[in-house]
């Protein structure tokens, strides 16, 4: 009995494809690619057409929905023996592939009475970022650009999101001007097994990214199909036994340059010739630092010694003596002045203060009665002066003026890379002839032949391109790597690793690092857990991130004496105060009920803990007391904690 088929203008009733004089329907179904009907009517060819640009087109097989798309071209051709229009029907991911992704970027911005801060969206993207700079895998970037499509389209959306089975932590990589299609394609190039397909058995017709290895098998026997030119070949060449990345970054800290080189490896590294290596430029941190030299010497307003060096008019005079010394601090603040009234031990004698130092001047008027001989001539006289006091002491003071917090390796690269290379892939491409299209979905199988070759018979061969022709029942199937999306996946992922441009994950937050709460101007002070106020902060990893090495972090803390200084901490914000499960590779044994062991300060709440700081002169390297626990390039959880670099007090 003949299947009906059955077509629908957008939300009219279905009618039969007879009834509209149309003939010649075909429908290739291909991943990562708009899925294309196309369908002809003999009509004048000046007529007008049945579906107009942009209606929605609906086949049905029997009363089953069988495909959805927009109608996106009419062609229409005439000449001296045969009229007719024909008509181009693409499936959802035209959609996708039309709609420009943009992400949303934080930017400051001068208001009438104070910086604001607003959210703008640019057609600038940071693959593998969130806004606020934290890493995100591949399922979470294809999740938005879909979202981010269906947000703009709104009610005209012809598809929506189903499962999304990757999750590869990928290196950063800025693109501009590109569609959400092309976001997709390219995040999946790291993962070439996976399958973009839609369900159109659904209403709205449902999107899926399946790994290659959950999709259901599907078995041919060889005497049920035609197989092109008996071409089933399996590609050696692009089967890998291991995968090794390496990845050099290098770090500026005030002018002084850190190359790294990290290595990230997975299965056997034995052969060379299945062994795909992978070499990625990741972005360095930038740390910029201000330094102002202080000089300062104790006021001793009575000392004949201490005013004879600082008055001209006592140069060279001798035994001289003060009587009735006295210090006063200057308070004109009432008056506009920058005095505050501070009385201070201490006097600047060069350099300067500035805000960011945390340090206070204020003027102090010394006054005395001094006696001295100076020419064989002996004078007693009421003098006067000022000085500037500090509370600073005699050392280089230093500011962290600037800093961006680099790109961290993302975690488990060559493991994902390897599961979608390990296995053999087999190409070719068969043929079903049946008296009508059949209803199977191919394009969501994997596909075996049996009677051929034994390895056919478990070759679980990736679909990838399904041409149906309805008029003729024929069913076109191409398997293997799919080759509209270039010459082949380890062809294009190399590629993809050779054109990458390099990104700060943090740039979507601001103009400089989202890392970092440093601010441009003034004191660098935050309030930690527990209300204390701290200084100096630097932001120096976020969850999900390699701690960067602590050589040259030592200069942050020029001037401070280790054997008086002791206030220096790694501070780690937590939520349910774990140590365990902060660090991928916590030590064994490491409590859960109490982490705070040792030396570790813990707040109340647990919120955070601080582990304290010992400052090496020798090799220029901060590492604490807590044995193990902080280690150069440990990786934090997904989910573990912020760490800043603080000075209590």
């Amino acid at each position: 009995m003949p299947i009906s088929w059955t077509i629908q203008k957008n939300a009219e009733a279905a009618v039969t494809f007879g009834s509209l004089n149309l003939h010649s329907a075909q429908l290739q179904v291909v991943t990562q690619a708009p899925d294309l009907f196309t369908v002809t009517q003999a009509a004048d060819y000046d007529a007008d057409p049945v579906f107009a640009h942009g209606d929605t087109v609906t086949i049905y097989r029997e009363a089953a929905q069988w495909f959805k798309g927009r109608c996106i071209a009419t062609p229409r051709q005439g000449s001296g023996s045969a009229e007719r229009i024909s008509y181009k029907i693409a499936g959802p991911w035209w959609q996708l592939a039309n709609i420009i992704y943009e992400q949303d970027y934080t930017r400051e911005y001068k208001g009438e009475t104070q910086i604001q801060e607003e959210t703008v969206n640019l057609a600038r993207i940071i693959l593998g970022t969130d806004l606020n700079g934290n890493r995100v895998h591949s399922g979470q970037v294809i999740t938005a650009a879909v979202n981010y499509a269906l947000t703009q389209i709104g009610a005209g959306a012809l598809f929506q999101l189903g499962t999304v089975e990757v999750a590869t932590a990928i290196p950063f990589e800025e693109v501009k001007t590109v569609s959400c299609a092309e976001i997709i394609t390219r995040v999946l190039r790291w993962n070439p097994d996976v399958v973009a397909y839609f369900d159109y058995a659904t209403l709205t017709p449902t999107l899926h990214f399946k790994r290659r290895a959950s999709l259901a098998a599907l078995t041919y026997d060889i005497e049920d199909v035609v197989i092109t030119d008996n071409n089933i070949n399996p590609r050696h060449d692009l089967q890998k036994d291991g995968v090794e990345v390496k990845y050099e970054r290098t770090d500026t800290f005030d002018g002084r340059e850190l190359t790294e080189i990290l290595t990230d490896s997975a299965g056997d590294l034995g052969d060379p010739f299945k062994v795909l290596k992978v070499y990625i430029n990741l972005e360095g941190s930038q740390v910029s630092l201000t330094k102002q030299t202080v000089e300062v010497e104790t006021i001793q307003e009575t000392s004949g010694a201490w005013w004879r060096r600082q008055l001209p008019q006592l140069a060279g005079a001798t035994s001289v003596t003060v009587s009735g010394g006295t210090r006063t601090p200057v308070d004109d603040e009432d008056d506009g002045g920058q005095n505050d009234g501070s009385s201070f031990d201490s006097m600047l004698v060069s350099g300067s203060i500035a805000d960011w130092m945390t340090r206070k001047v204020c003027d102090q008027v010394i006054k005395g009665e001094v006696t001295y001989t100076k020419d064989g001539v002996t004078k007693t006289e009421d003098l006067t002066f000022s000085v500037r006091g500090t509370n600073a002491v005699s050392k280089t003071y230093t500011y962290v003026s600037n800093s961006s917090a680099g790109e961290s390796p993302p975690t488990g690269l060559a493991s994902a890379v390897l599961s979608s290379f390990s296995r053999l892939h087999y190409e070719g491409s068969i043929t079903l002839h049946e008296a009508e299209v059949g209803a199977t979905d191919h394009i969501k199988k994997r596909l075996n032949v049996l009677g051929g070759r034994s390895e056919w018979e478990s070759m679980h061969a990736q679909i990838y391109n399904v041409r149906y022709s309805l008029d003729s029942g024929t069913t076109q199937i191409d398997f293997g790597p799919a080759k509209h999306l270039g010459a082949d996946d380890l062809f294009q992922l190399t590629r993809n690793v050779r054109t990458r441009q390099g990104a700060n994950g943090s740039i979507r937050r601001g103009g400089s690092s989202s890392q970092s709460v440093l601010p441009t101007k003034g004191p660098a002070t935050i309030t930690a857990g527990g209300g204390s106020s701290s200084s100096g902060v630097m932001v120096i990893y976020l969850a999900g991130q390699t701690v960067p090495n602590l050589i040259y972090l030592s200069s942050i803390m020029e001037g401070y004496d280790p054997e008086t200084d002791d206030n220096w901490f790694i501070q780690f914000q937590v939520e349910n105060g774990r140590l365990k499960d902060l660090f991928t590779d916590a030590p064994t044994g490491t409590s859960n009920t109490t982490p705070f062991d040792g030396d570790a300060e813990a707040s109340t709440d647990q919120t955070y803990f601080r582990l304290p700081l010992i400052y090496s002169t020798e090799g220029e390297k901060i590492t604490n007391d807590l044995s193990g626990i902080y280690r150069e390039n440990v990786v934090c959880t997904a989910t573990g904690p912020k760490a800043e670099l603080i000075r209590i007090g």
